[in-house]
């Protein structure tokens, strides 16, 4: 069994994905607090969305860093994520169709790279990888689909003991 974990790149990535819309709205309230009379409730929002942005960046993102888990047997992977309700996924390598790598500019030039696995029933997406970890973890599943696949049989199969018979007793008439 091989466990991979995020690296932390990856928390540097979340955070950017949190920090970049919140400047935004920052600079949008900035906008309206100079061009409208009343300025408090404006910098209320201010206050409470800097008071959740920090909350996410310095406590839930980094735990939701650390409780993430791959985990892949020889027959499965197994997924483990959350903070605050903690879920599992398990995927059997026989009912994978198909995985692909997918990156964005920022993660690419990151080393990052996530991978959805489709399923039966459903896509499972991984979140970023280190590029290396993510194509190590396509390899294993790729041999894992493979052990599990059934193996076609060429060799001729021997007739049942029915069928020896009946030809011994048809090949006995015919001597006789």
């Amino acid at each position: 069994m091989k466990q991979y974990t995020l690296p932390t790149a990856t928390l540097f990535l979340w955070r950017v994905r949190l920090f970049v819309p919140v400047g935004a709205l920052t600079l949008a309230a900035c906008w309206l607090w100079v061009r409208l009379p009343v300025g408090w409730p404006i910098a209320l929002f201010l206050a409470l969305l800097w008071a959740a942005a920090l909350f996410l960046a310095l406590w839930y993102l980094p735990r939701r860093r650390r409780n993430y888990k791959i985990t892949l047997s020889e027959h499965a992977l197994l997924l483990q994520q959350g903070v605050f309700l903690h879920t599992q996924y398990l995927l059997p390598a026989p009912r994978m169709i198909y995985a692909e790598l997918h990156s964005t500019p920022l993660t690419r030039a990151m080393g990052l790279c996530g991978l959805s696995l489709r399923a039966a029933r459903g896509v499972l997406h991984l979140s970023p990888l280190a590029r290396a970890q993510a194509t190590e973890l396509l390899l294993c599943l790729d041999r894992a689909q493979e052990a599990a696949e059934p193996t076609d049989s060429t060799e001729p199969t021997e007739p049942a003991a029915d069928s020896a018979i009946s030809d011994a007793q048809t090949g006995a008439e015919g001597d006789a």
